[in-house]
């Protein structure tokens, strides 16, 4: 990795306020979205220069974060508040220092930390399986590390790093054994529940309906998996359609134009904050254009919104 491309990477996670993973930014770059930044230097004038790098890094910056949700790629790394320690911000520090001399920071991409947690997906495995995984320095006792999960497992129960589950009953295990790894791949549901029945039928588990037999696997498939035909190419010879990269930022290019338009409304504001949605950055830059309601305000008096909104509204509560 060149010293420029480095410092690239360096704005993109200040900007994000979280590590880009390397297979996302191996994959800015096969796209050719790092080639279009750095082309940045075939504008005529600083001027276009300063615009095409600031287009082309909102671009990598919307990319990362489309498939960062779309769980496409490995997650960021989340680093929790560690207890008062006076050692680890001696380490940050001296860390820090340590880049400041020798770049190394930099070019690793990893500055210390004494606690992360990170989330994966790995596609080696079937069906395909999240991990969390938890570094830590081996200095911390168990006691702090404990603590610190505590603290923060709600968070990664809301952000859906971590899924609320409970192990399946006997006859749901039996029933996504015996469809997955027990039966022809493409046997008709109708002889699979005949078969079932015939095998289970001492257990007291037959089914008398074939359009119950497919719900209580579908069912357990669900829970065992977390997504529906989790477990298709065990039981379907029928190839799934799998989203395709365009697919994966089509929820973001509306928020990709929605955001140009409000650049141009606020050419000289400052950028987003990290995880700062595009109507949230609209509302607060609206609330520092439009500064305190004079005494006299009515609706009367309001100045028209460029796009139509009432302007005497949507700014209560904005920070």
């Amino acid at each position: 990795m060149t010293t420029a491309e480095q410092h690239l990477w360096v704005t993109v996670e200040r900007s994000l306020g979280f590590e880009v993973p390397e297979q996302a930014r191996q994959f800015c770059g096969l796209r050719g979205l790092v080639g279009d930044y750095f082309a940045a230097g075939e504008a005529t004038d600083s001027e276009s220069e300063e615009e095409w790098r600031s287009e082309a890094l909102e671009t990598i910056r919307l990319t990362i974060l489309a498939l960062k949700d779309a769980g496409y790629l490995p997650l960021a790394t989340l680093v929790p508040t560690v207890p008062d320690d006076a050692r680890w911000p001696l380490l940050c520090d001296l860390s820090a220092a340590s880049e400041r001399l020798s770049g190394w920071r930099a070019a690793s991409g990893q500055p210390y930390r004494p606690f992360r947690v990170g989330r994966m997906l790995d596609f080696t495995v079937y069906p395909p399986a999240s991990f969390v995984s938890i570094q830590v320095d081996n200095r911390m006792s168990m006691r702090t590390v404990v603590c610190i999960l505590r603290e923060m497992w709600p968070r990664l129960v809301e952000d859906g790093w971590v899924r609320r589950t409970r192990p399946l009953g006997d006859r749901a295990i039996a029933l996504l054994r015996f469809v997955s790894l027990q039966t022809p791949k493409d046997a008709a549901w109708r002889d699979r529940q005949s078969a079932w029945n015939e095998a289970f039928a001492d257990r007291g588990w037959a089914f008398a309906d074939v359009r119950a037999f497919e719900r209580a696997f579908r069912r357990a498939e669900v829970q065992l998996t977390g997504t529906r035909n989790g477990l298709h190419e065990l039981r379907d010879s029928t190839p799934r359609k799998l989203p395709t990269v365009d697919d994966l930022l089509k929820p973001l290019r509306w928020e990709m134009d929605r955001l140009r338009e409000v650049v141009a409304r606020h050419p000289d504001a400052p950028p987003p904050q990290p995880g700062e949605s595009v109507p949230e950055y609209e509302r607060r830059l609206d609330a520092l254009a439009s500064g305190p309601r004079p005494s006299g305000h009515s609706r009367e008096n309001a100045a028209p919104d460029p796009d139509g909104h009432d302007a005497t509204r949507g700014t209560e509560g904005t920070p």
